[in-house]
């Protein structure tokens, strides 16, 4: 009995300890109260949105079911008051208003009273249904590096805010939203098979850009691995150094890319006229429009049009005045793919000889870029003069190839010819 009575207690105190070691880590998991909780976690995206004194640079994406992206600048004082200002249209002055941080199912970013930047994308300013589904309370998704993300459940939008990094939020902001609006014709791209830009990988051609300023839309064109022709409306916005991917667009699947080339950031440079991506120089957006290169198509004979651009001989043609016809051959040197052999035609008078004034004349073809100059210097043209500063440039895009250049000959003015072919 005894035996029996002390077996049992000593089991009764096991469980009793790990009963009470079971309750003393319930209480280190749960030390915070609901309330304190809930605070804790507000106060975390208060404190996100007032880290940055100059404010954000953010891009809304009001709808997922549609891929326009808007800019929008906001700066969020400790009284609760926001300053915007967007590219959502021509009014971009700064406007004030009120936001708060509440919790429903985590805390959410509440812009209690209407601003008119936020606003153009909820609701139609005739009063009528918004017709950009916008919203204005956004639910805290996560901190990345200092880039917060929120969400719109209503909508599926997305709300993407990165640091400004303005000295004045007041006049760079605004300068900022007038930047990217204008810049929207830019890229214009309405019809997508005549205004689409080409995207060129180590100089070759990858794929097709366009851009709608009316809808904000963005689309790409490529040939995917299995030869099949894509088409796809991607997630893009303008900035004011150039364009941006949204990150992630998807395209088949995978990240923004073509064929596993990434579309991300590019600058535009201002003096090539393209715009190139960040992480890679290779790889470049450019109105340049390619046809196919037919050295065949090049050879051939060519009429020969000419005559004085401007001032006292301005109209006037060699040929009328000196009583002679023009017409010359050009071919490629079968030994040199660079250069290209301009002779004058049998039968006809001399119109071009070459700086040493041998025949034939040669124009020198850079196989990479496709830009023409003349291998020994300004041509003399009909046993006149020589074309001095002579700029040299051809078509062979057009039904008809054609070759053009001008420059001044000698004291009698600027003078141009074209040769084109028969």
């Amino acid at each position: 009995m005894n035996k029996t009575l002390k077996k049992h207690s000593i089991v009764a105190f096991i469980l009793v300890g790990f009963w009470s070691c079971g309750v003393d880590e319930t209480e280190n998991l749960f030390d915070e109260s609901p309330s304190e909780r809930i605070e804790n976690i507000k106060n975390e995206l208060r404190t996100l949105l007032l880290s940055q004194p100059e404010g954000f640079s953010s891009i809304y994406y009001p709808n997922k079911a549609v891929k326009a992206g808007y800019n929008i600048h906001m700066k969020f004082n400790q009284d609760l008051s926001v300053e915007m200002t967007s590219d959502i249209d021509a009014e971009t002055a700064v406007t004030i208003s009120a936001y708060d941080v509440l919790f429903g199912h985590t805390a959410e970013l509440v812009f209690q009273t209407n601003n008119a930047h936020q606003t153009k994308l909820v609701r139609d300013p005739n009063g009528g249904p918004g017709s950009k589904g916008g919203s204005n309370t956004f639910e805290y998704h996560s901190n990345n590096n200092g880039i917060i993300t929120l969400l719109d459940v209503r909508s599926d939008g997305i709300l993407e805010l990165r640091p400004s990094g303005f000295v004045n939020f007041t006049t760079e902001s605004v300068a900022s939203s007038d930047f990217t609006l204008v810049a929207g014709p830019v890229l214009e791209g309405t019809n997508f098979e005549e205004d689409s830009r080409n995207i060129f990988l180590d100089g070759d051609v990858i794929g097709q850009f366009s851009y709608d300023s009316a809808t904000r839309v963005a689309t790409i064109a490529y040939t995917d691995a299995s030869g099949g022709e894509q088409i796809e409306e991607v997630r893009m916005y303008i900035t004011t150094t150039g364009i941006t991917f949204f990150d992630p667009t998807s395209i088949n699947g995978t990240a923004t890319s073509i064929n596993g080339t990434d579309l991300l950031v590019f600058t535009y440079n201002e003096a090539s006229e393209q715009y190139i991506a960040d992480d890679n120089s290779n790889l470049i957006i450019d109105d340049l429009v390619l046809c196919p290169f037919d050295a065949s198509a090049i050879n051939g004979a060519y009429n020969v049009s000419e005559m004085f651009v401007g001032g006292t001989n301005g109209g006037l043609q060699l040929g009328s005045f000196f009583g002679e016809s023009y017409q010359v051959d050009i071919a490629f040197d079968p030994a040199d793919p660079s250069r290209i052999l301009v002779t004058n035609s049998p039968g006809f008078n001399n119109f071009i000889i070459d700086g040493n004034q041998s025949t034939p004349t040669v124009f020198l073809l850079d196989l990479a870029t496709l830009e023409l100059s003349y291998e020994a210097g300004g041509p003399r043209i009909a046993l006149f003069r020589f074309l001095s500063g002579a700029s040299l440039s051809f078509d062979i895009c057009s039904d008809l190839v054609s070759f053009t250049s001008n420059g001044l000959l000698g004291q009698f003015g600027f003078y141009e010819f074209i040769f084109t072919k028969q």
